[in-house]
């Protein structure tokens, strides 16, 4: 029979004892309990020895102090061991053995060193690796600590009180001159009336017909005669005439004189479901003012309101055969895109340039139902109000657009007083609220959880300090600014050759938006206001040529058969088209009836063909064909800018 040893013939045992050498959680124990008790296999040795009890409690401190392995301090307790013995053998008394000892604590650093110094490469590299990743979160929990002292220790100075700035010249300005004391009164008169209106209509909102879902008062100015409300709103309207003759009469004033503000009061108006909301001065202090991007303007959407119903009443002039109140009321409505586009906002000018152009859509439809209604007086008065107004009109005014961007740095930078700064608690916050959507356009997001806050909160110190300077940012700005100002006078040329420059250069800031906060941000589009500025002058352009070709068929019984017919004598040239240079606006005789165009975005003379449907808005399509061309765009329009005929 074949010998069998003990673990073969207990196999579980055999297991039992390995896991017991080698299971990993009894190894981890003992080696912690081995770090704790490291000095005991020395401290046996060291009773065990034959030497004096002072010495002992010598060696014991020594060993001890050096805090090394248990098997390092074993072989350490060995060899002091052997030194007192043989100081003893060689007869020296017990203080000159303690003497030759030494100091514990010196003795046990230096023993240590040594002890260190002998261990294997591998624990070299750990241990200066461990160093150099404590003494990098060191220097990092230091940094850390100067940024978070440095960014809480800035504070914003706001000096400058750019409200006041921007009041000034309407302080300045007599009260008969200002135009805004009347339209709020005739918005007032207005309220009312459309509220009744929208009470007694009688439109359904099933109607196959789109432009008979809503009530007509809410699409006055473009109602359409079979509208269930149009008899309504004619009748409306005419009870309103003596009122809109007012806003005419004001409309010739020299400004608006509209007060700018971040705080409104509600005028209550009888018979009105809504409040009229209008701007009070502002705090005198302007560190407790709100920053010059709440501005409120609640003026430009009523009198957007006005103009709807100037040019719907131009429309009952021409149905009535009333040439004076037609021409009136077009210059109204030039009155009121001068006084908008006066005002040292950009949206501003923006509104004006719409009603501009609304003026300009108003006297094609009136040369297109009516072409012998206006005389020639009156042509050549509106002719000679277009011209003069285009380019101070038909302009962007972005005086209060840098104003803005300043008054926004003062409150979020620090000022060294040489203009430069950095970025402070409060601009952080500031820059949140702005660049978080309004309440009222998206839902109220849910609270983040208090590590992300957490986490956003820490992030604030680095953040403060990799945002580039105040001196930095205002530089750039006033780049950009004065670029958009270079392009606006430079005309359609300057689509491609500054615009389009300017706009890699904002996506090049946008790619860096931490860096260049709240620059890349909060920059206008203004390259797009800049398209609209230039489709506005197109069509005023296209309509004094519209003009002189009417006083042309007034005075010689026909149309001209082409426009070099009407240089000099009717237009002092025949306008460039926008989207071809060297190019003209084209005309011809349809039908005796005049046909104008421009070359399409895709910058191809169709012969005056307009684009294919969907049908878009006039002015709609007409600036979405300039930005098309302007973008490059695979996808262009194939046909013509037709702008007379109207198209709509």
């Amino acid at each position: 029979m074949t010998a069998t040893t003990p673990a073969s013939r207990h196999p579980i045992s055999a297991v039992w004892r390995w896991s017991l050498r080698r299971s990993p959680i009894l190894v981890a124990f003992r080696a912690l309990g081995e770090r704790f008790r490291r000095h005991a296999a020395a401290a046996v040795l060291i009773q065990n020895s034959t030497l004096s009890a002072p010495v002992r409690e010598r060696l014991t401190k020594i060993v001890r102090r050096t805090r090394l392995h248990a098997s390092e301090q074993a072989d350490i307790a060995r060899e002091l061991i052997a030194h007192a013995r043989d100081a003893a053998d060689a007869g020296n008394a017990e203080p000159e053995t303690l003497a030759g000892l030494g100091d514990p604590r010196p003795v046990a650093r230096l023993i240590r060193r040594a002890v260190k110094r002998k261990r294997p490469l591998p624990y070299q590299i750990r241990r200066w690796a461990a160093r150099s990743a404590l003494g990098a979160f060191v220097l990092a929990v230091l940094f850390y600590a100067a940024l978070t002292a440095r960014f809480y220790a800035g504070a914003p100075s706001i000096k400058t009180d750019y409200f006041a700035r921007l009041n000034a010249p309407v302080h300045a300005l007599p009260e008969p001159d200002k135009a805004w004391p009347v339209y709020l009164d005739a918005l007032i008169e207005w309220d009312p009336i459309r509220q009744r209106l929208t009470e007694i209509s009688r439109v359904d909102p099933y109607d196959d017909d789109v432009t008979r879902r809503s009530p007509g008062v809410d699409s006055i100015y473009d109602v359409p005669r079979d509208h269930p409300d149009y008899d309504a709103t004619v009748a409306a309207l005419k009870s309103f005439r003596p009122t809109l003759d007012r806003v005419a009469q004001a409309a010739d004033r020299p400004a608006l004189g509209v007060l700018y503000s971040d705080r409104t009061r509600a005028i209550e108006v009888d018979g009105a479901d809504h409040a009229m909301e209008v701007p009070i001065e502002p705090a005198a202090d302007p560190g407790e003012q709100g920053s010059l991007l709440s501005i409120l303007l609640p003026h430009l959407g009523k009198t957007r309101v006005l103009a709807r119903l100037l040019a719907f009443d131009i429309r009952l002039a021409v149905d009535e055969a009333d040439a004076d109140r037609v021409a009136s009321d077009v210059h109204a409505l030039l009155g009121m895109a001068r006084q908008l586009s006066a005002e040292p906002i950009l949206i501003s000018s923006l509104v004006g340039v719409a009603i501009h152009e609304l003026a300009m859509q108003r006297l094609a439809m009136v040369i297109d139902e009516s072409p012998d209604l206006l005389s020639r007086d009156h042509i050549v008065a509106l002719s000679h109000r277009i011209a003069a107004d285009r380019d101070s009109t038909l302009t962007l005014r972005l005086e209060a657009e840098r104003m803005m961007f300043e008054d926004l740095l003062q409150r979020s930078f620090t000022d060294d007083g040489r203009g430069g700064g950095r970025l402070t608690p409060e601009g952080a916050r500031l820059m949140t609220q702005i660049t978080s959507p309004p309440p009222d356009f998206a839902p109220a997001p849910d609270e983040e959880p208090w590590v992300i806050r957490s986490a956003g909160t820490l992030a604030m110190p680095v953040l403060g300090a990799t945002v580039r300077g105040r001196i930095e940012q205002s530089r750039m700005h006033a780049e950009l600014m004065d670029t958009a100002e270079h392009a606006l006078a430079a005309g359609p040329a300057s689509i491609h050759t500054i615009l389009e420059p300017a706009d890699q250069r904002l996506e090049s800031l946008a790619s860096d938006p931490v860096s260049w906060y709240p620059l890349a941000q909060l920059f206008p589009a203004i390259s797009r206001a800049i398209v609209n500025v230039f489709a506005a002058r197109a069509s005023a352009d296209e309509t004094l040529a519209l003009l002189a070709a009417a006083a042309f068929r007034q005075d010689q019984a026909r149309w001209p058969q082409t426009l070099d017919e009407l240089v000099p004598t009717y237009l002092p040239r025949v306008p460039d088209d926008p989207f071809v240079p060297g190019s003209h606006l084209h005309y011809r005789l349809e039908n005796s009836t005049p046909r104008l165009w421009y070359a399409g975005a895709d910058a191809d003379d169709d012969d005056g063909q307009a684009p294919p449907a969907p049908r878009r808005p006039a002015y709609t399509r007409q600036v979405n064909d300039i930005s098309a061309a302007y973008q490059n765009a695979a996808n262009v329009p194939d046909g013509d800018w037709v702008l007379f005929p109207p198209q709509d």
